[in-house]
């Protein structure tokens, strides 16, 4: 399965957006994201559902440098989350020099709040306190890709090497420097059934709750050059409908969902037309994730108001709790039956 996926992914070409750094508003939130090569796990066929792309490596500090200043000056945010295609805080993707001086320009923002974007096997004692020696003065927080609380199913569905030992010190390496902790949670996972991909995502949610972690619900998404493109294509993988993500939201109190929050909700490569999803509540769902999204509200108020004001226009919602009894977590050997039965439809499509 490896190997399939870095087949995918051999004929992507450079991306500009990986050249140079990008900026992205959200409200006061400024997500910039600074040029590496390429993430050493895409490379090496890791993450079936990511494709952040290929660029190339800063070299020229100084241009750099007057980049990162000039956004943050035009932008001024009041949160800052630094993103790349691999991880802020690897040397293989970011050179030392070039962390130092975009955690300097980070410093020097007005930004209360810097968010950095970072894989749990990257951090060391030496990068954190790299991290709190420069932005002693705001609120820092790691964001990692967690996708799942269970470990088989980042590593059997995902292809994602990711152990619970390395996240333990992941964790305790952040609780010793006070450096807070958002993971981020995959909601539509390859090989579940869709009851299956959301009970996960709420254990998973509980679990980071219950680590003192925030959580970020991160709904699938069908990216080219990716093996998960080329089951969704075959008709193999379908994502969830945003329903699903109304029902998995509206699992937890009003005061976990201040810690809960909803990213990658708004692309354009959503497929338009799903299962459990129709012309009818599209729109409408649209616009109440951007809402939970901007947190301006009492969100679980938000979603009881929609799915009262909403549900009876169509029957997208009761076809979705319907298709959710009974709820079931996932099992390791239903999930291993459903790959073989992939493997063979690939097989016979003479993929593999």
């Amino acid at each position: 399965m490896q190997a399939l996926s870095r087949q995918c992914r051999q004929s992507r070409r450079p991306s500009q957006d990986c050249r140079q750094c990008q900026a992205k508003v959200h409200g006061r939130l400024l997500e910039l994201s600074v040029p590496t090569e390429r993430c050493p796990h895409d490379r090496a066929g890791h993450c079936l559902m990511c494709n952040y792309g290929i660029g190339q490596q800063v070299t020229d500090l100084r241009t750099f440098s007057a980049q990162v200043r000039e956004l943050l000056c035009r932008y001024r945010p009041e949160t800052l989350l630094l993103s790349t295609n691999g991880s802020i805080l690897d040397d293989s993707c970011l050179p030392p020099a070039a962390q130092e001086l975009l955690l300097a320009e980070a410093a020097a923002s007005p930004a209360r709040t810097v968010i950095l974007e970072t894989h749990p096997e990257t951090l060391r004692e030496e990068k954190l306190a790299l991290v709190k020696s420069h932005l002693s003065g705001k609120q820092v927080i790691l964001e990692i890709g967690l996708e799942s609380a269970r470990e088989w199913v980042r590593d059997q569905c995902l292809l994602k090497p990711l152990s619970d030992q390395v996240v333990e010190r992941c964790l305790d390496l952040t609780r010793r420097h006070a450096i807070g902790v958002q993971c981020n949670v995959l909601a539509g996972i390859p090989f579940l059934t869709l009851a299956e991909q959301l009970r996960d995502a709420e254990e998973t949610v509980r679990w980071c709750l219950a680590q003192g972690c925030l959580a970020a619900v991160f709904p699938v998404q069908i990216r080219s050059h990716t093996l998960l493109w080329l089951l969704h294509q075959m008709g193999l993988y379908t994502p969830p409908p945003r329903w699903a993500l109304i029902w998995l939201l509206l699992r937890f109190s009003p005061a976990e969902l201040s810690a809960v929050d909803l990213a990658q909700y708004d692309t354009d490569e959503w497929p338009q037309h799903g299962l459990l999803e129709c012309d009818v509540c599209r729109r409408p769902l649209q616009r109440c994730l951007e809402q939970y999204a901007a947190g301006q509200t009492d969100r679980q108020r938000l979603l009881t108001e929609f799915v009262a004001r909403q549900a009876p226009l169509c029957g997208c919602w009761e076809g979705l709790r319907t298709v959710l009894r009974p709820m079931s977590s996932p099992s390791q050997r239903r999930t291993a039956h459903r790959q073989i039965q992939t493997w063979k439809a690939l097989k016979n499509a003479s993929i593999l």
